[in-house]
C-alpha cells in the first residue's frame, strides 16, 4: 500500500462511482472490497466471502495479488461470477478456479444438539414460517422478483372486519381492528366497498406477527388512500368516554399503586372527576358534564399513557404534562406552569370571562393553603399547576378516574390526532391546540 493509499483508505469518508446493477441484485463496485483487502490484508493471503454474490470480492482479492474462497448458496449466480472472474482467460500468473458443490449433509443436528453439555433456550419463539417472496419488502430476492417497492394486490376474501384474504393467498390482519359488533358493525361493509376492484399495498410496524401468528398490516389503496382508518370511520360518531365505545377502559385512582394496573404503551387518556372545575381555556367552552363530572385532561401519549396519567394526577409541584390544573402554584418560583390570571395575555375564562383578578380567582374551587396564598401575595399574577396531587386533603373527597385506550401504535396515533376534535372532547389541554 502507498502512503497516497494509506491517506485515502483510512480517511474518514470515501468518495468512488458506484456499480451498475446487472444480472445481481446487489453489485457494489471493486473499489470497495479492493481498498479492504489491501487495509487487512497482506500479498499472497486468503481472503473469505461468506457471500460471494456476484464475485467482484473474489475479483478483487485477484486483481490485488490475494487468494480467495467465497459460498454462495444460489446456483444461479455461478455463471455471472464466472464471467466477472473470466475464468476461461488464462493469465500470466497462472491463476486457477474451483467450483464445488457441498455434498448433502446427513448430521441429525437435534441429536447432535442434545448431546452438548449446556443447551441454550432461545425466549423468543422463532416459529414465523412465512414464504418472503409473498411479503415483497421492497427486496429483490431472486431474478424473477418484482423490483416495484410497492407490490400491489387485490383483495380476495373479506374473512372479517380485522382479517382480509389477498389474491396471492396471503392472510393478513389489519392493525388497530378489533372485532366488536358495536364499534366494528360497519366494518365488513366498508372493507368490501372499498376494495372492491382496486388494487391494495401493505406497509408493516416494527412487531409484524401477533401471538396467534397471524401477519399485522396496515391497507392502503394504490391511491394512498389509508384503509385501516375504517375504524376511526365506525366511531367517529361516538362521544368518547362512553358506554358506546367497548373498547375504552377505565379506572379509579386513589393512589399511585392504582395506575400500575393501567397497560403500558401508546394510546388516547381521558381524565375524568366530580370535583368542581370552573375555569376553561377558552370562552364559551366549558366542558359538557359527563356521568356526574367532567373530564379535565385528555390527550395522546405516543409512548407512555400510564406516564402521562401519572403526571397528571400526582403531578408534585414542578412535574406534568397538562396545559392547566385546577391547583395554583403557591410557590414564587416554578419551572412548569400556566397562568391562572394576568392584566394582560391569555388567561382562563370564569363564566366565559377572562380571569384578570384575584377577586376572580377566588371564585374558583380552593383549597385553604391556595385561597390565603392568593389573597396575602402581592400583585395580580397567578399560575396553575401542571398536573394536581389528588392524595392532597383538598382532592381527598372526589373521586377520579383514568379513561384509555392503549396498545396503539405511532401510525395508527397520527390518524387520531387528525380526528381528535371531531371526538367532541372538552377542550382544555393546551393553549395552541385547544385539545
Amino acid at each position: 500500500m502507498t502512503s497516497e493509499e494509506w491517506n485515502t483508505f483510512f480517511a474518514g469518508h470515501w468518495n468512488f462511482a458506484g456499480a451498475r446493477q446487472s444480472g445481481h441484485i446487489a453489485m457494489f463496485p471493486e473499489e470497495l472490497p479492493r481498498r479492504l483487502i489491501k487495509m487487512f490484508s497482506f500479498v499472497g493471503e486468503t481472503v473469505l466471502d461468506p457471500f460471494a454474490g456476484s464475485g467482484t470480492t473474489a475479483l478483487a482479492a485477484k486483481n490485488t495479488d490475494r487468494n480467495s474462497v467465497g459460498f454462495e448458496i444460489n446456483p444461479e449466480f455461478i455463471p455471472i461470477i464466472k464471467e466477472k472472474l473470466e475464468v476461461h482467460q488464462k493469465d500470466l500468473l497462472g491463476t486457477t478456479y474451483e467450483f464445488s458443490k457441498q455434498k448433502l449433509l446427513t448430521t441429525d443436528f437435534e441429536k447432535e444438539i442434545q448431546k452438548l453439555p449446556y443447551i441454550f433456550k432461545d425466549p423468543h419463539t422463532l416459529d414465523k414460517k412465512i414464504d418472503v417472496k409473498k411479503l415483497q419488502f421492497g427486496s429483490k430476492i431472486d431474478k424473477d422478483s418484482s423490483t416495484k417497492r410497492e407490490e400491489l394486490f387485490t383483495v380476495k376474501e373479506v374473512i372479517s372486519p380485522e382479517k382480509i384474504r389477498l389474491s396471492n393467498d396471503l392472510t393478513v390482519k389489519l392493525i388497530g381492528v378489533k372485532e366488536d359488533p358495536i364499534v366494528n358493525g360497519k366494518a365488513t361493509s366498508f372493507l368490501i366497498e372499498k376494495t372492491k376492484g382496486k388494487r391494495v399495498f401493505l406497509k408493516y410496524d416494527t412487531v409484524k406477527h401477533d401471538s396467534e401468528n397471524n401477519l399485522l398490516c396496515y391497507l392502503y389503496l394504490e391511491n394512498k388512500t389509508f384503509i385501516n382508518a375504517h375504524f376511526l370511520e365506525a366511531i367517529k360518531d361516538v362521544k368518547i368516554p362512553n358506554e358506546k365505545l367497548a373498547k375504552v377502559d377505565f379506572k379509579l385512582i386513589k393512589k399511585i399503586s392504582n395506575i400500575n394496573d393501567i397497560p403500558s404503551g401508546g394510546g388516547c387518556y381521558w381524565i375524568w372527576t366530580n370535583e368542581p372545575v370552573l375555569h376553561s381555556l377558552h370562552k364559551h367552552k366549558t366542558p359538557k358534564p359527563f356521568n356526574g363530572g367532567e373530564i379535565i385532561y385528555n390527550g395522546i401519549a405516543k409512548d407512555d399513557v400510564k406516564g402521562r396519567i401519572y403526571h397528571h394526577l400526582f403531578g408534585f409541584e414542578d412535574a406534568g404534562w397538562s396545559g392547566i390544573s385546577i391547583d395554583i402554584y403557591t410557590k414564587n418560583s416554578v419551572s412548569h406552569r400556566k397562568k391562572a390570571c394576568s392584566p394582560t395575555g391569555k388567561v382562563p375564562y370564569l363564566a366565559n370571562k377572562p380571569i384578570k383578578s384575584k377577586n376572580q380567582l377566588l371564585l374558583l374551587n380552593l383549597s385553604s393553603s391556595e385561597r390565603n396564598y392568593i389573597k396575602n401575595k402581592k400583585g395580580d399574577v397567578f399560575y396553575f399547576r401542571n398536573g394536581i396531587n389528588i392524595t392532597e386533603t383538598k382532592h381527598r373527597k372526589y373521586d377520579f378516574k383514568a379513561f384509555y385506550i392503549t396498545g396503539l401504535t405511532s401510525l395508527y396515533l397520527e390518524h387520531i390526532e387528525k380526528k381528535w376534535r371531531e371526538f367532541g372532547l372538552p377542550k382544555l389541554c393546551s393553549y395552541s391546540s385547544g385539545r
